[in-house]
């Protein structure tokens, strides 16, 4: 399997797929992924042989979850766990609804000036005629 095609599955919402795309990311780290989907949320267990630093891992989580934007999936509960420990040393959800609304389109300035002109032009245009009327 090509890793576009990973992807493809990733963002599709395959467990399976996402959790081989996490531990893609976070080998360097030597940190190894587990995920299973329950409802909308992914239970992501991360080990490694010292317990994973929880503000980098959640980021790294956060992005790469982000990035494929899976529809069905609304939060992630994330657990750090040292290898040979019988329970995680930390745990923090992710509430991914904010990063899953869609993207607002960006509007420059100058595509807008068109439209701020001519409603200046109308209301300059309007305030002669209001005035004339009382």
């Amino acid at each position: 399997m090509t890793q576009a095609n990973l992807l493809e599955l990733a963002k599709q919402g395959d467990d399976a797929a996402i959790v081989s795309v996490m531990n893609y990311v976070l080998q360097d780290r030597n940190i190894t992924a587990q995920a299973a989907l329950k409802g909308n949320c992914l239970l992501v267990l991360l080990k490694a042989v010292q317990v994973p630093d929880q503000k980098l891992s959640v980021t790294i989580v956060r992005k790469l979850m982000t990035h494929l934007r899976v529809p069905s999936i609304t939060s992630v509960q994330i657990y750090g766990k040292q290898v040979g420990q019988p329970a995680p040393s930390w745990m923090e959800v992710i509430d991914l609804r904010d990063e899953l609304e869609p993207l607002k389109p960006k509007i420059g300035f100058f595509r807008v000036l068109p439209q701020w002109w001519a409603k200046l032009l109308l209301l300059l245009a309007l305030i002669p005629l209001g005035a004339v009327g009382v």
